[in-house]
């Protein structure tokens, strides 16, 4: 006896701890400890048996008002009103108040908007003073957009919720979102597809939010629209969600502050995939794919603290990833290819880096540059990185303060013509075709080094290189030491080299077989 009595106490401890511990989990239930007070509510289509066991049984007109008076009579410490299978049909909005959780029994049970419903099919009760735990579960919102004429016909909205879950809902063909959320903070979303609306989810000052596997497509305009009016969105997560076949952006973040997105998917929008702009600061972009958008793949745009690190960006009509206005950033591990303009962009950027990315074109596709530097773009790295086939250059940096070293596929062969020599890796010339009458320009960073050799000739080459000062004289390979500035390389015969380094003003020869003068 005495031993059933300790274990009596021990689980009478552990449930009036349970509360504590769970109310700010994605399963928490304001009613899990016991005691829970549930309304049964079964549509006009509900079978017989259902129906024998529902408090409210509907006639399947204005099915709202049933709805509302089970909702309406739990008490005032809340409870679970359930949705039997079948469809509800609702002619005027639904309010939850605190600690009530609306759960159906999966798609089978579906509110459907009436005609000229033209309104929300629920909203929170306190839209002024807010309320705090409510969860909407496993049904089906059919906005019947059609037959609404004006709006707000969203599928739900909640303003000043602390303390929302809705998971496992399916909200299709609203005249305008299918969930928005405004000023409200610890929100979980799981389990959710969303479809042929105007948005999939508008958030506009949501703090401490995490969205979990949810599906978003064929919205007219974003999948996800995270708005910078009323206050910047914070602390949002996202993970194995999709975000794919929209009208215009899969994701956009407008204003949002340490935002993460993880093995998500941003594919076949007609815009950009994901598009991060407007101060939308410390974000992180890891493992995601971002294919066969209308756009750019990846945009990052006057933001700052952002890190795109490991995802797929391949086919996208601009760049897989494009970074503008951006400061302390990091683009690591990303595979950029058959794109059709550019793999990786930058354009007025500082203090960034680029390293470990593969950029180039697997298919006939292509894509000009595999990396893109430009417009006042300063204190950049570009690192490690792997680049080959792309038609115009593999890299094509078109500012100063850059740092170009240890790159794959940068090296160049230059034939017969005028070209303008990279300033990075090392170039070959092969003039069987013709002489070749280079320029190489100046640098971008101190202690870089330009190789040129020649690797194939039938006949001489030269090279002239701008800013270039020999007063102390490096002999050639024929002993002589030039006097003054030395500037024109000639290079007569197979393995002839000419090495040189920048020293923030001038290329100052280390080694040369050439003849230069």
């Amino acid at each position: 006896m005495l031993r059933k009595t300790i274990v009596f106490l021990v689980l009478v401890a552990l449930a009036g701890n349970s509360f504590g511990y769970l109310r700010n989990r994605p399963d928490f239930s304001p009613n899990s400890t016991g005691g829970v007070a549930t309304i049964v509510v079964a549509a006009s289509d509900t079978t017989n048996e259902g129906k024998s066991r529902a408090d409210f049984v509907c006639d399947g007109t204005a099915d709202n008002v049933d709805i509302q008076a089970a909702i309406d009579a739990l008490p005032a410490t809340g409870g679970k009103v359930v949705l039997l299978d079948g469809t509800f049909s609702i002619s005027d909005q639904m309010t939850i108040p605190d600690f009530v959780t609306i759960e159906g029994v999966g798609p089978a049970t579906i509110l459907f908007a009436a005609a000229d419903l033209d309104d929300r099919i629920f909203e929170n009760a306190d839209t002024s003073g807010g309320n705090s735990d409510i969860e909407l579960r496993n049904f089906k919102i059919d906005g019947n957009s059609t037959d609404q004429t004006s709006g707000p016909a969203d599928g739900m909205k909640f303003l000043i919720v602390t303390g929302l879950v809705i998971d496992g809902l399916i909200i299709d063909d609203c005249k305008n979102n299918c969930i928005l959320i405004v000023t409200s903070s610890e929100v979980f979303i799981s389990n959710c597809k969303l479809s042929n609306s105007e948005y999939g989810m508008f958030f506009a000052n949501v703090d401490n939010f995490t969205i979990t596997n949810v599906q978003s497509f064929g919205q007219s305009d974003d999948g996800m629209a995270i708005a910078a009016a009323g206050g910047a969105c914070q602390y949002g997560h996202f993970s194995s969600c999709q975000f794919y076949g929209n009208g215009d952006k899969g994701v956009h973040v407008n204003g949002g502050l340490f935002m993460s997105f993880a093995a998500c998917d941003f594919s076949n929008n007609t815009g950009i995939g994901i598009a991060a702009t407007d101060t939308s600061n410390f974000v992180s972009i890891t493992g995601c794919i971002a294919e066969s958008n209308g756009g750019h793949g990846i945009q990052i745009a006057a933001t700052g603290l952002v890190t795109v690190t490991g995802n797929a960006c391949h086919d996208n009509t601009d760049s897989g990833i494009s970074c503008a206005t951006v400061t302390d950033l990091t683009v690591t591990g990303n595979v950029c290819i058959d794109n059709t303009i550019v793999g990786i962009t930058f354009t007025s950027c500082t203090d960034w880096i680029a390293t470990g990315n593969r950029c180039g074109n697997d298919t006939a596709t292509a894509q000009n540059n595999g990396i893109l530097v430009q417009t006042a773009s300063t204190r950049g790295i570009i690192s490690g990185n792997n680049l080959d086939n792309n038609s115009t250059a593999n890299i094509q940096v078109l500012v100063a303060g850059v740092k170009v070293f240890n790159n794959e596929g940068t090296d160049e062969t230059v034939t017969a013509g005028s070209p303008t020599l990279h300033t990075w890796g090392s170039t070959s010339l092969n003039s069987a075709g013709g002489a070749i009458t280079g320029t190489l320009a100046s640098g971008r960073y101190i202690g870089e080094i330009k190789t040129i050799v020649m690797t194939e000739a039938s006949t001489s080459s030269t090279i002239t290189i701008t800013n270039h000062d020999d007063v102390d004289g490096i002999p050639a390979y024929d002993g002589s030491v030039p006097s003054g500035d030395g500037e024109v390389g000639t290079f007569n015969a197979v393995d002839e080299t000419w090495i040189l380094m920048w020293t923030g003003t001038e290329w100052t020869t280390i080694r040369a077989t050439c003849t230069f003068v």
